[in-house]
């Protein structure tokens, strides 16, 4: 960073996000705004945790993905089914040690790219994604909703 000149940057962000976040993720969205890298993955998903507080735009100019958040990306894609949808997150989170509920955070997934309750940063990229992939945002969101009620 000093020989690119954006060490000093960098430090600004970092002293900008010191009270916002822990360390790691301080470091980690202060090089991404650096760098001007878009996104940032978080696994600290829990209330006014890294990923909520990206969420609420606290941040410019930085969205935020869980893994779960990723994995619908793919499922919209159809490079996964509902069921795999399914299947990779609990094989994820069976792993973790606070578990994550499935339906929940596909409701979740679902508010936070909606048109009537979604940040109208979230719509718009959510719009582009499905434009550049010729996604039909309505059939795959009547699919999931399908499968969600059918859960136990």
């Amino acid at each position: 960073m000093r020989e690119r000149k954006i060490k000093g940057l960098f430090d600004e962000y970092c002293l900008e996000y010191k009270y916002l976040f822990d360390s790691g993720e301080m470091y980690a969205l202060a090089l991404a705004k650096t760098l001007g890298i878009p996104v940032l993955i978080s696994d600290d998903t829990k209330e006014y945790g890294p990923h909520d507080t990206l969420c609420r735009e606290l941040v410019e100019d930085v969205i935020p993905f869980a893994f779960y958040e990723l994995l619908f990306l793919r499922y919209l894609k159809s490079e996964l089914s509902v069921g795999d949808l399914h299947s990779e997150f609990d094989a994820i989170a069976n792993k973790m040690r606070n578990r994550m509920n499935f339906r929940s955070r596909m409701k979740r997934v679902a508010k936070r790219f909606n048109s009537k309750q979604g940040t109208l940063r979230d719509q718009e990229w959510i719009e582009e994604f499905c434009e550049e992939h010729y996604i039909n945002w309505k059939g795959k969101m009547k699919e999931l909703k399908n499968y969600l009620k059918q859960l136990p």
